[in-house]
């Protein structure tokens, strides 16, 4: 079997390479997501299409012989602008898929070792790689990856929500904490950003993870994140408990773009550890889910993801109604 790999400009792509790659990328997403919808295309090229000043982009696409697109790879890493260059600049996160009667042929590890190849100009050492098929972990294993971590992708039907349990849960975190006001906003106001990107770091570096990398956010990152999901019509919600002092103590965010209305995608909820024991936790949960239930009545699930290890975070969404829907093995290729 012959095939063809080529390093990839999706804005240069012809409309036929773009259908093909659309048709391999829908299908891999079925087969890892299957309840799940298939990705918008628009938003999928827009993924595609990405520039950030934080990470650089390399992609590459995988044809056969009749010119159809059998795969597709990419490499990402931080740029120099990123606020943890200097301790992460060695770490290369990559994906490599491939239609199912290509496998176990050859063809992923030559595709890696191109991956390798590009990765070494950049000093990369540690490239990270999440799988979650069969097929793909047996990869993972025979490129002598180390299964460094395991994160559960749930989905929760809000027609399966307990509506009155969601009630309780605001009631009783009301009892605990009863000078805590719930605060909405699209965008972070101006005067509580460098708060908020602080609160925002701490709490999702809190959260267990067995891979290399640090999770920074900066007032200039945050702004250029919010100009992303505007620019794509996705709606970044926000929802945080505020202390009587004035001082944010917890955090939920989802996100929702009517291009794609049955999903909504909940992001990270996080609560500063001293304010933790009043159930705050579980009321940002519940007040976000009435939220989406009152504003968005097109939706019909939210997906998350969570670490194996973060047992609390995994029992509150088991509580809600969660459901695991797949499990991702993250492995680390050393160079």
């Amino acid at each position: 079997m012959t095939f063809r790999v080529g390093k990839t400009d999706f804005k240069q792509l012809s409309d036929e390479v773009i259908d093909s790659f659309i048709e391999h990328y829908n299908l891999i997403h079925k087969e890892d997501l299957p309840t799940f919808p298939v990705p918008n295309k628009d938003l999928t090229m827009e993924f595609m299409t990405k520039q950030s000043p934080y990470r650089a982009y390399r992609r590459w696409l995988i044809h056969n012989d009749e010119n159809i697109c059998i795969g597709y790879a990419y490499l990402i890493h931080v740029t120099d602008k990123y606020p943890t260059y200097e301790s992460d600049k060695h770490i290369g996160n990559i994906h490599i898929s491939l239609n199912k009667q290509y496998r176990r042929q050859g063809i992923g590890t030559r595709v890696l070792n191109i991956i390798i190849e590009e990765a070494k100009k950049y000093g990369i050492t540690t490239l990270q790689i999440w799988t979650p098929n069969k097929d793909g972990k047996e990869a993972g294993k025979h490129w002598n990856g180390t299964m460094a971590h395991e994160h559960y992708v749930n989905q929760l039907f809000l027609h399966d929500v307990d509506w009155g349990l969601m009630n309780e849960w605001i009631e009783q975190s009301k009892t605990k904490a009863n000078d805590v006001e719930i605060q909405l906003f699209f965008e972070v106001p101006e005067d509580r950003i460098e708060e908020f990107v602080i609160l925002h770091s701490e709490t999702e570096n809190q959260a267990p993870w067995g891979g290399e990398g640090t999770n920074v956010l900066t007032p200039e990152m945050r702004r250029e994140y919010e100009k992303e999901n505007r620019d794509k019509g996705t709606k970044w919600i926000t929802m945080i408990t505020k202390e009587k002092s004035g001082e944010i103590s917890g955090l939920t965010e989802i996100r929702y773009n009517p291009k794609e209305p049955k999903a909504v995608r909940q992001d990270l909820t996080g609560v500063r550890e001293i304010y933790r024991g009043r159930g705050l936790g579980k009321r940002l949960k519940a007040e976000m889910l009435i939220h989406i239930n009152e504003n968005y009545p097109a939706a019909e699930f939210i997906s998350t993801g969570n670490a194996k290890l973060n047992e609390a975070i995994l029992s509150l969404n088991q509580a809600i109604g969660y459901k695991e829907v797949a499990v991702f093995n993250l492995y680390q290729i050393k160079i």
